[in-house]
């Protein structure tokens, strides 16, 4: 079922979820990340009858690389102490 992305209102479409994913889960409805033909992250909800319930933006996490030496690292480390 094509669902709207949140950020751009363009179709998602073309989602697959393996059955058993929904069918043994603990918890409906199942969290479903997926990504918009625009690259907006996007979380579906979708109950025991695959139906999609809702869908919101997601959040996007980064990590940032410390740059530097391991000796530099461990100095950082002491002096947060």
């Amino acid at each position: 079922m094509p669902v709207r992305c949140p950020v751009c209102n363009e179709l998602i479409t073309g989602l697959a979820v393996e059955e058993r994913v929904i069918l043994e889960a603990k918890r409906i409805p199942v969290i479903v990340p997926a990504r918009c033909k625009n690259g907006h992250s996007v979380v579906l909800f979708v109950d025991r009858n695959f139906m999609v319930r809702d869908v919101e933006a997601a959040g996007e996490a980064i990590q940032e690389s410390e740059s530097g030496s391991a000796i530099d690292k461990a100095q950082k480390w002491i002096d947060s102490l």
